[in-house]
């Protein structure tokens, strides 16, 4: 399942409204990186061709263009939340690594009394005498 949408790029120097972008249809496994950096993303040829002017002509450098396209990756990353097309394991493991997640933060509290109920099964267990 593909999503698209259109996003307005800005540039000092060069503005670029309604840029489609995709995100779902090609995952070419020669360019693999993370998600969030643009992979599985698609931005249309024209408007990478009007970026491409912009630097032969000087009106932008390419170290900027590039971070444009960082930064429009990042965006929709979080708009069109990618986060849930990530693999479970890299998931567990960034949460882990992180101390916690979105996904903590968002349901955590429906998980509090469960882990109260299995502290105190716990505290039992471990005191038989009581």
């Amino acid at each position: 399942m593909g999503i698209s949408g259109e996003v307005s790029v800005v540039v000092p120097g060069i503005e670029m409204p309604d840029v489609l972008v995709t995100f779902g249809i090609d995952f070419p496994r020669q360019r693999e990186r993370p998600l969030r950096e643009g992979y599985g993303q698609s931005v249309e040829l024209p408007a990478m061709i009007d970026l491409v002017a912009a630097i032969e002509t000087g009106t932008i450098t390419a170290t900027a263009a590039r971070e444009v396209l960082l930064r429009l990756a990042d965006h929709l990353y979080d708009r069109w939340d990618l986060r849930q097309h990530e693999q479970h394991d890299d998931l567990l493991a960034w949460c882990v690594r992180d101390g916690g997640c979105p996904d903590c933060e968002k349901y955590g509290d429906r998980f509090e009394p469960h882990l109260d109920a299995l502290a105190e099964r716990w505290r039992r267990y471990n005191s038989p005498d009581e």
